[in-house]
């Protein structure tokens, strides 16, 4: 049975976890896809805080670094080469980037799970949950600051229209449920 990463606990998560749930004993044409919950980054140049930010802002979901996937092929995982690391602790380093860039800090989970044949590279998985506080921003080293969001397969700059309803998704969880419950029994039927 393929381990689903969405739900599992983070830290009991294994290299052939990993390769099931990519399926990456599968035809191409079987395995996930990018989407909106997934994506896949081959390496950990930075974009990935773009990714966990548009995450936080949409509804969550998993980055895994140190995937490839095909863009030929609906961005589905072709191969696991995991990313190197470079002396120290790769879950602080990573951990250090998302603190510094992403503002206000999402809630997220990381683990890092070293390739069997080759443990001097990993493959990282966040797991980033909706964020409660949004419009969440990232910036790079000063940079102007982005509000991106996942549409599809893809983190886009959010639109005015998107910020509006960031901002409103940021109220509505400032409410308690019992006050989001009351205002349907109190709106007309017919206004």
């Amino acid at each position: 049975m393929t381990l689903d990463l969405y739900t599992a606990d983070i830290d009991s998560v294994s290299f052939s976890d990993i390769e099931g749930f990519l399926g990456m004993r599968s035809p191409v044409d079987l395995r996930p896809t990018e989407g909106v919950l997934l994506d896949f980054k081959v390496s950990d140049s930075g974009d990935w805080v773009d990714s966990v930010t548009a995450f936080a802002n949409t509804a969550g979901g998993i980055l895994l670094l140190g995937v490839d996937s095909d863009k030929s092929q609906n961005n589905a995982p072709t191969a696991v080469p995991g990313i190197v690391v470079a002396g120290g602790d790769i879950k602080a380093r990573l951990t250090s980037t998302l603190v510094s860039r992403v503002i206000p800090r999402p809630e997220f989970d990381l683990a890092a799970i070293p390739l069997p044949k080759d443990p001097s590279r990993v493959i990282a998985i966040v797991r980033v949950r909706e964020g409660q506080y949004p419009p969440y921003s990232w910036s790079k080293s000063g940079n102007r600051s982005r509000f991106p969001i996942r549409v599809e397969d893809t983190s886009r700059d959010a639109t005015l229209r998107d910020l509006e309803t960031l901002f409103q998704k940021r109220t509505a969880f400032g409410e308690s449920t019992e006050s989001r419950i009351q205002s349907f029994f109190t709106a007309p039927l017919f206004p």
